[in-house]
């Protein structure tokens, strides 16, 4: 809805990566600090969104409020990132935020560029951590435009190449539960079309 500038950190030809992703999440932050708002940080899962809550906090102290958000959390804690708070906040969400949620108060985004999704590879499927498609930063983008003008900081280069789409689920998840719930259900596959 509004404008949002683009900056980013890395150099030019690098790729979303998880090495070293707490040191630059703190840089960023830093850099942020100018730009008005809270943050909103997109993170792969829990475990990479506990490691930056206390690297953010050791670096940063108690000038920010560190708040996590992901499907793991009760609903009185995911809302707690819906309520103001008294100081700047760091709000450090997985992918949970990227779409159909509007956080107040967010000026700032920034984007590790990873996801974790299913991946299949010989008929089994794995949970891959791996880099996002350039319409999933698009739209992480975006979140920073909600309420006013914003910026997006992106932990990768801005001449890596991503992928432009991300694929849709139905090829990047099984289809064996809801063949088995139709034949369980006495209906026969082909009714699925």
């Amino acid at each position: 809805l509004h404008p949002v500038e683009v900056k980013h950190l890395g150099r030019p030809d690098a790729l979303p990566d998880a090495d070293g992703l707490e040191a630059r999440l703190v840089t960023a932050i830093r850099a942020a600090e100018k730009d008005p708002g809270d943050v909103l940080v997109f993170l792969p899962g829990k475990a990479e969104i506990r490691r930056a809550a206390r690297a953010v906090e050791d670096a940063l102290g108690a000038d920010w409020e560190i708040l996590e958000l992901h499907g793991g959390l009760g609903l009185a804690e995911q809302g707690r990132v819906f309520r103001p708070g008294s100081r700047r906040r760091v709000i450090l969400s997985t992918n949970v935020a990227e779409t159909s949620v509007t956080l107040p108060r967010i000026g700032v985004v920034i984007d590790s560029g990873l996801v974790r999704r299913t991946r299949y590879v010989g008929g089994r499927g794995y949970l891959m951590l791996g880099g996002v498609a350039m319409d999933s930063a698009e739209q992480r983008r975006g979140r920073a435009g909600r309420l006013g003008p914003g910026v997006c900081y992106r932990l990768w280069g801005s001449a890596a190449r991503l992928e432009a789409r991300t694929p849709p689920e139905i090829h990047r998840e099984s289809l064996v539960p809801l063949v088995l719930a139709t034949a369980r259900c006495g209906h026969l596959v082909e009714d699925l079309r």
